[in-house]
């Protein structure tokens, strides 16, 4: 994957487009040494084109030759390169997006490019992208070929390849990074953890679910790797989620040279990848961040201790969204404060009305959750408030039996859920987005909650 973004990414940019262009048919195109015969969407032979010494090259055959996916919205005009999504623009110009980003071609003097579209096909300028994209470019005036090359992968330290192992269905591997050399964790047992690092190793089950694609199950357990909220977007987390078979749950992993893999997620068709602290999916690109070493765990290996607790009335939790894996928070601590999100905990104090519901109070402070005006209706919005103790500020915590919980505001019988910036209530739904994890923190050391909540 790594060479097929890079060259399909080729694609996009140089020079102005204006009136005729002349055919090139005796224009060779090269990459990574294997010479490209284009075709188009009927599998009729096409050529690229010349406008002023600059050459276009026929993006969807390119894309086909490199088994990169691409498809076309007539609607907006656009060319959708690896994973769909993004917002296209209507005009008169065709748009290129690459997993899910607007791709905007530019030429050495700054200037929008664009894309040409001849007798159905779509051609984009190779030479200026093929530099943006860390590709090299050279052109063979004799023999009239563009070649195109990939960078070389940055090399792996040979101690990060110890033990390095062959992908087998059923067994069981240690995952090493082959940057860091810290192996995949998870931080706790519970469905919607996120994953982590550790410094020895933890076992994973590869599922065959096809010749291809594996389930990543973690331990003797049913959770699974899975791209939080299906998402498609370069950056995206992966957490642990029971296991479903869905596609966001499945990696194909190619050996590369040197022993390592690269792991790339069917949806979305990126690479997993770290932040440091979780993995996340990403573009396909030459760093070692992206490579892996299956380590055989025959031998005894140590697997993740997940500490969990219970909660109860007068004790203080971290409240975290499942769908976005952040904390709830609050804007200040002042009446009529907006909830917010953060990516560090902040705690919040449970106070039981006696009744299975419960005010849930900003840390220390007097201010509780609040449905703004009293509002019964879906998408009605989440403030802080004095306490009062009337139902807009009463909530029942119901466990899922999976270590999440639903919320539920006790005068609408609406759940709690986010708009992605402050807390709303919302209609019942199975989405990440209503469900919460509960977190007992203590200076660095953070403990998941489980079982009901006691009054």
């Amino acid at each position: 994957m790594k060479k097929f973004l890079s060259a399909i990414l080729v694609l996009c940019m140089i020079f102005s487009v204006t009136a005729a262009f002349a055919a090139g048919e005796d224009v060779k195109i090269v990459i990574d040494g294997e010479e490209l015969i284009p075709t188009d969407a009927f599998g009729r032979t096409v050529s690229p084109i010349i406008e002023n010494g600059s050459t276009f090259l026929p993006v969807r055959a390119i894309a086909k030759a490199l088994n990169v996916s691409i498809s076309w919205d007539g609607a907006t005009k656009t060319v959708f390169i690896g994973s769909t999504g993004g917002n296209p623009s209507l005009g008169d110009n065709v748009n290129i997006f690459i997993d899910g980003a607007e791709f905007i071609a530019k030429d050495e003097a700054g200037s929008t490019v664009y894309p040409v579209l001849l007798n159905g096909t779509t051609y984009l300028p190779v030479r200026a992208i093929a530099t943006a994209f860390g590709m090299s470019v050279a052109w063979d005036n004799a023999t009239r070929t563009v070649t195109l090359t990939s960078p070389e992968p940055e090399k792996v330290d040979e101690a990060m390849l110890e033990g390095a192992a062959t992908v087998k269905a059923g067994a069981s591997f240690a995952i090493r990074n082959a940057k860091s050399g810290k192996y995949i964790s998870i931080t706790s047992e519970a469905a919607g953890s996120a994953t982590a690092f550790s410094d020895t190793p933890v076992a994973w089950l590869l599922e065959s679910v096809s010749e291809e694609h594996y389930q990543i199950v973690y331990g003797a357990s049913s959770l699974a790797l899975d791209v939080n909220g299906v998402s498609t977007a370069a950056g995206g987390n992966i957490i642990v989620w029971d296991k479903s078979g869905a596609d966001n749950q499945l990696f194909a992993f190619t050996r590369q040279a040197d022993g390592t893999y690269t792991i790339t997620i069917k949806h979305s068709q990126l690479n997993v990848d770290t932040d440091g602290t979780q993995l996340i999916q990403n573009r396909a690109s030459t760093d070692a961040a992206q490579r892996w070493v299956l380590v055989n765990t025959d031998a005894p290996v140590a697997t993740v201790q997940a500490t969990t607790a219970t909660a109860k009335s007068g004790e203080k939790v971290a409240i975290k969204n499942v769908e976005s894996g952040k904390y709830v928070s609050a804007a200040s601590s002042s009446a009529g404060a907006a909830t917010t999100f953060a990516d560090t905990p902040a705690e919040w104090l449970l106070t039981s009305t006696g009744d299975g519901h419960f005010q849930i109070f900003f840390g220390s402070s007097n201010y509780a959750w609040d449905v703004s005006g009293a509002s019964t209706e879906s998408g009605g919005a989440l403030i802080i408030w004095d306490k009062s103790g009337d139902d807009n500020q009463c909530f029942k915590i119901t466990e899922d039996g999976n270590g999440t919980y639903t919320i539920t505001a006790k005068h609408s019988q609406l759940n709690v859920g986010t708009d992605n910036s402050q807390l709303i209530q919302e209609t019942a739904s199975s989405s990440k987005t209503q469900r919460w994890t509960l977190e007992k923190v203590s200076g660095t050391t953070v403990t998941q909650v489980t079982g009901p909540i006691g009054n």
